[in-house]
């Protein structure tokens, strides 16, 4: 029997001095134990779905939703929060309900989903206890692929047009982010002086490589030696099955 009216209370009479007080139960020993506190958490995922005490709430990372508890006759509540079982933080001797009002949001840069959960302890003023928890997975936000070749340490921005000459030995090396495999294209004008394709690596490098040392060569038209165009290409698949490309031109001087 108490079980199925602990969650309610007496509320107080129009002119009565007296609050809403605890249900209790008598028994046939005479004692007058008091109903445990009812507790609830209630999350409002983006979709706009209610969903109380549950442990399968899902939102992605840096999306709002809203988190609140709510209890019944309890006097004061302990919280304690974990990020995939790990202890986040604590807050004791905190009110009795409690609302974030669509303002809570987490950010999850981590590549991988982590749960936060958040366990309620709520205390009645006769020392009984009711306990609720809830669970929000957040799913990590997307990566974003980038990537740069560098010729010594300065960046190649993308359609870049950089110069040198055949004299000078340079670092050579390009960089990628949240991608997996890249392939190198390298075109060059030939000995007419056409652009044609120099190399291409095929999807074997790495997400980063160092050529070390390099001097470029000029260009060799009519025996003479001539300015000689690069133009280097590096795309690298990403987890998500797109790919990224970036390149720039490189122009060397006799």
């Amino acid at each position: 029997v108490e079980s199925r009216i602990r969650s309610f209370y007496t509320a107080a009479l129009p002119g009565s001095s007296l609050g809403a007080q605890a249900v209790t139960i008598p028994n046939l020993n005479h004692v007058y134990p008091t109903a445990s506190p009812t507790v609830e958490w209630r999350v409002v995922g983006p979709e706009g779905v209610a969903k109380v005490n549950a442990l399968d709430n899902t939102v992605s990372s840096g999306a709002l939703f809203t988190l609140s508890y709510d209890s019944v006759g309890a006097s004061s509540c302990n919280l304690t929060a974990y990020i995939d079982g790990v202890f986040w933080y604590p807050a004791n001797g905190i009110v009795t309900a409690w609302d974030w009002n669509g303002q809570v949001y987490i950010d999850n840069n981590t590549g991988a989903s982590q749960v936060y959960q958040w366990n309620i302890d709520c205390v009645s003023s006769n020392n009984t206890h009711g306990y609720a928890s809830t669970a929000v997975t957040v799913r990590p936000a997307p990566r974003i692929a980038s990537g740069n070749f560098y010729v010594n340490g300065e960046k190649m921005y993308d359609g870049l047009t950089q110069y040198t000459n055949s004299r000078t030995t340079q670092s050579f090396t390009y960089y990628a982010e949240n991608v997996t495999t890249c392939d190198v294209r390298t075109d060059r004008n030939d000995s007419y002086g056409f652009r044609d394709n120099w190399y291409d690596t095929g999807w074997v490098m790495p997400s980063s490589y160092d050529w070390g040392p390099t001097r470029w060569d000029a260009n060799i038209v009519n025996a003479q030696l001539v300015t000689q165009t690069y133009w280097y290409k590096l795309t690298c698949h990403v987890t998500n099955g797109n790919d990224f490309t970036t390149g720039f031109t490189l122009i060397v001087d006799p």
